[in-house]
């Protein structure tokens, strides 16, 4: 699944798992509800990705950018027992980059890999949010940008309202992600 992507900002999506619950009023646009509808798929419950889906990145051989996740998120409670794997995935995929997006940032740290030498941050992972609006834009950033990452990202989408990135520009110092001290 995802191996090519239609979505202009990404060569291919990856789902390590499905399912998401709706934590803001961004998600009751979430095309993910459509999608569970068509394969007659449960949107509420999480569940992992057959091995073939799971492991696909590691058949890719040329480099791409990767949305993660695109039909659930990253660091739901749920796929705590198989995140440690999909790190696994990307760990073996350098090649790659990913494109990890949340409306839970505030779960990144307890979530970040530990088995591994690489040192976070890696530099095949960009950690994003989602903000559909100025108030959830304020509540997650901050979180985000607790998280050392190669590159940040906002996803807009759906755009509820207007967005005021001015507080939040500065804060990033270079392409690596690193806050300015």
């Amino acid at each position: 699944m995802g191996e090519v992507s239609a979505i202009s900002w990404t060569d291919a999506t990856w789902n390590p798992w499905y399912g998401c619950h709706k934590v803001s009023p961004g998600c009751a646009y979430c095309y993910m509800d459509r999608w569970a509808e068509r394969s007659g798929r449960d949107p509420e419950k999480v569940t992992p990705a057959k091995e073939p889906t799971f492991y696909a990145p590691l058949r890719w051989k040329a480099p791409r950018v990767i949305f993660t996740c695109s039909l659930s998120d990253f660091f739901i409670g749920e796929a705590d027992p198989w995140r440690s794997e999909a790190w696994a995935v990307i760990n073996q995929t350098p090649r790659h980059t990913y494109l990890i997006l949340t409306k839970r940032p505030e779960r990144i740290r307890e979530c970040l890999p530990s088995r591994f030498k690489e040192p976070w941050p890696w530099p095949n992972v960009r950690l994003g949010i989602s903000a559909e609006n100025r108030y959830w834009l304020d509540r997650r950033m901050p979180e985000l940008l607790k998280i050392p990452a190669a590159e940040y990202f906002v996803s807009a989408e759906p755009l509820l309202s207007g967005l005021d990135f001015s507080r939040w520009l500065g804060l990033v110092s270079n392409k690596w992600g690193t806050r300015a001290k």
